[in-house]
């Protein structure tokens, strides 16, 4: 320290003793404890009342001060809001000033103390059993020190005058249960923060073929793309279909993991059966189809048997087809609820028959196909008024209100619906780049408002139907199969302080069992001439242990005593 330099006064050092004086009597305080544990409680019920990552439809249902409030104190994102992780952190260490605060007196309790007890006199504690020996001091002392080291325990001895005074200390590390309880919470508590800071969650998105090193990191605004350190690739996808609900199950994904220019796994990856590489764990957890790589169609004479089948692949490419002929796959029509194909548009050129455009479902025959405009009604939810009209092509994307775009996916006249059939149109509602599908009836006209996720809802409008070409021909056609490009959507997640949890998790178990299943037991031993004197205390399960020191009692007895004038004194 140079000349120039300014020691800090003595007032100054005073100052600062009396402020951290101040802050540890703050923090050692149990009502401190309570008061943050309330303020947690607090917090993670409002994360349970406001969603948490929401989409912007939610946001869009707050007023718009409420948002920017919400914004404001990142409730939107509750749990990794750096007043969340203070409150977190505030916890932690009122934990550990708490615990250290009363550490030395329990230092003190398990330490052995003074073997003489403080009565002077095993025999004046409650419990306590005394009984005439014959023999001298130093016999008897003798087979009370071999009874006591078989016992078990920490054995101390002291000789004071006449007296000889043993002492048998066992369990005294119980009395660490509750620290290490408290210890546990701070690790639980410290690894959820390192999980929330340093974690993270996303979506990783691979299609069939493809490989990607990136994903979108969860509550991100889309530019939030993150890197992962290796490779994941998609060798193949697959899932089955359970007939009953229509529902997918089984998701399976071929995986391989490349680090670098090394293919360092191959995992499998199943609902509930993850892959962890370098800490980060990928769960399969749903899928979408991409697109459609080919469709089959079975070739029939009209009304005879099957004369094969053809693989008309996407792309505009026309295959020929037995007989003569060329088939052309126009569209594909997915089920947005299992991604699978179940329709498809197909253009048959006859040759000198003519073209003709023919619509192929899953289970039905063809069918030619005409052109359908149809008209969708867009209503207020609030008032029911009209808002607009648009008309569109199945397949064709048209402009709709307020920025949103609109596409007719499929449009059914007999579809059949509670044992009745039903005019019905599948509409996809495009707007701030999310994609909600809606299903329309024409009987029904306000199933939609039922079913509303924002502020309007729609309806079927007139529908205008041109007939189809007058085609001819001598064969049947229908859809059989397809061949899906599908993409396998990956749950990443990164947690750097799930090991700080599982051991404090452990911890918690250690802490508890020591802290309600083992006490701290001492016994008392006094030999004096023609006289032994045993006394016991356990600072918890009293119960249990009295009946523990009557057993100890009756088999130290026999071990020590001789047959001459025996008394047996509890003092309950």
């Amino acid at each position: 320290m140079t000349e120039n330099e300014e020691q800090p006064s003595g007032k100054e050092k005073e100052n600062k003793k009396v402020l951290v004086d101040e802050l540890w009597s703050v923090f050692r305080s149990t009502r401190v404890a309570i008061i943050l544990l309330i303020l947690i409680s607090a917090t993670a019920i409002m994360g349970t009342l406001i969603p948490q990552n929401p989409s912007p439809d939610q946001i869009a249902g707050y007023s718009e001060g409420m948002r920017r409030l919400f914004e404001t104190l990142n409730l939107f994102d509750l749990y990794h809001s750096r007043w969340f992780h203070a409150l977190l952190a505030l916890l932690c260490i009122n934990l550990l000033i708490c615990s250290l605060e009363r550490l030395p007196q329990v230092m003190n309790q398990i330490r052995l103390e003074r073997v003489a007890p403080a009565s002077g006199d095993p025999e004046r504690m409650r419990l306590s059993v005394g009984f005439d020996v014959s023999g001298t001091p130093d016999d008897i002392a003798e087979k009370v020190r071999a009874f006591l080291k078989k016992a078990g325990g920490r054995v101390a001895e002291e000789t004071t005058g006449d007296n000889r005074f043993f002492l048998l200390n066992r369990g005294r590390y119980s009395r660490f249960g509750v620290y290490v309880f408290h210890f546990s919470i701070i690790l639980i508590v410290l690894g959820a923060l390192v999980g929330n800071i340093m974690g993270y969650r996303g979506k990783l998105v691979v299609t069939e073929g493809g490989a990607t090193d990136s994903f979108f990191r969860e509550g991100g605004k889309g530019e939030d793309e993150m890197r992962l350190g290796f490779t994941v690739g998609c060798k193949s996808f697959s899932f089955f279909l359970d007939p009953q609900t229509d529902m997918a199950q089984d998701y399976t994904s071929k995986l391989y993991i490349q680090d670098g220019e090394q293919k360092v796994a191959e995992p499998t990856v199943m609902v509930n059966h993850p892959f962890k590489y370098k800490g980060i764990g990928l769960y399969q957890a749903s899928y979408e189809l991409r697109g459609v790589q080919s469709v089959t169609v079975a070739v029939r004479k009209k009304g005879g048997a099957e004369l094969g089948r053809v693989e008309v692949p996407s792309g505009g490419n026309p295959v020929e087809i037995a007989g003569g002929g060329k088939l052309t796959l126009l569209d594909a029509v997915p089920d947005p609820q299992t991604q699978t194909v179940i329709g498809a548009t197909i253009q048959l050129d006859g040759g000198d028959a003519g073209k003709a455009t023919l619509e192929l479902r899953q289970g039905a025959p063809a069918a030619l196909a005409g052109t359908t405009r149809i008209e969708i009604i867009v209503r207020s939810l609030a008032d029911n008024s009209e808002i607009g009209r648009v008309l569109a092509e199945r397949g064709e994307e048209v402009p709709g209100p307020g920025g949103s775009k609109l596409k007719v996916l499929e449009y059914s006249p007999n579809f059949e619906v509670h044992g009745k059939t039903d005019s019905m149109v599948q509409l996809a509602v495009t707007e701030g780049g999310q994609t909600v599908t809606h299903r329309l009836f024409g009987s029904f006209p306000n199933f939609d408002k039922m079913n509303a996720p924002k502020d309007r809802y729609y309806q079927i409008g007139e529908v205008t139907e041109k007939p189809p070409e007058n085609f001819s021909g001598p064969y049947d056609y229908s859809l059989v199969g397809s061949d899906g490009l599908y993409a396998t959507i990956l749950d990443v997640n990164y947690d750097p302080g799930v090991w700080l949890v599982w051991l404090g998790c452990a911890g918690l178990f250690v802490g508890m069992g020591m802290a309600f299943f083992w006490s701290h037991r001492k016994l008392w031993v006094k030999v004096s001439a023609g006289r032994v004197s045993v006394g016991g205390q356990a600072n918890r399960n009293a119960q249990a242990f009295e009946m523990q020191f009557r057993k100890f009692a009756e088999k130290f007895k026999e071990f020590i005593a001789q047959d001459k004038n025996e008394t047996l004194r509890p003092n309950a």
